[in-house]
């Protein structure tokens, strides 16, 4: 699935999608002289369901296409009188399956988790319609963790073994990126529909297959440097209001 998203986003047709989506909305919205759109609230906030999709260099370099978790954000609102513009912070947490390496007796499972912390600034189209399109604009970091651990059977975990863990490591890079989505006024809550466009800096993280034993016990590894940890994000979810 990456493959195809990279595909597309070669095209530009990601890069273009906050466009295609917001364009005709802006131009579309009305504001009439004499009518009230609504008073924004201060502060919203939204939690979602969260699906990573790596592309460019990161796709060929993790053996997931697709990494799964959640977001949070929240967004102050600095004008009463509408909600067009709000910014704040935006939160991601997705889990990378990235495989097993036996070694001898042992199977040991690396696992790759990613750690998305942005400032968010959010472009909002003013209309009394149900449906509302968004600009988002992220700047912040990406940090990726790599946990090694020997990987138990289903009966030791069932009887609590204490889990044998070689190494943890972590790395950050800077990210930033450009999203746009919609909301759906359903009374009490919303539903939200985002898409993101993520690039991101260089990168160092363990490679799994490189993992051997040097005969005494002792694991040894190798790094891999990124030279993109590009990303697309889609996330489904509901926002409320403070």
């Amino acid at each position: 699935m990456s493959k195809l998203l990279e595909r597309y986003l070669n095209f530009g047709f990601l890069r273009g999608l906050c466009v295609a989506l917001l364009l005709p909305a802006f131009s579309m919205a009305q504001f009439p002289e004499d009518e009230v759109l609504g008073e924004g609230k201060f502060v919203e906030g939204t939690l979602a369901f969260a699906a990573g999709f790596p592309v460019e260099e990161f796709a060929e370099s993790i053996d997931n296409d697709f990494g799964i978790g959640l977001n949070f954000n929240v967004l102050y609102n600095p004008n009463r009188a509408n909600d067009f513009f709000q910014f704040g912070i935006d939160f991601n947490y997705l889990h990378f399956e990235q495989g097993k390496v036996r070694i001898g007796d042992d199977r040991l499972k690396a696992t790759n988790s990613a750690f998305l912390l942005h400032a968010l600034g959010r472009l909002r189209v003013q209309t009394d319609k149900i449906v509302k399109p968004y600009a988002d604009f992220f700047i912040g970091a990406k940090i990726m963790a790599t946990r090694t651990k020997i990987d138990q059977d289903f009966f030791s975990t069932v009887l609590g073994a204490e889990e044998i863990i070689l190494d943890n490591e972590s790395r950050a890079a800077f990210s930033y990126g450009i999203g746009g989505g919609l909301t759906f006024d359903l009374r009490k809550v919303r539903l939200d529909i985002r898409i993101s466009y993520l690039p991101g800096g260089k990168m160092e993280y363990i490679d799994p297959k490189s993992i051997t034993d040097d005969g005494n016990g002792n694991f040894t590894f190798d790094y891999l440097e990124l030279g993109s940890t590009a990303m697309i994000l889609s996330q489904i979810g509901f926002g409320f209001e403070f």
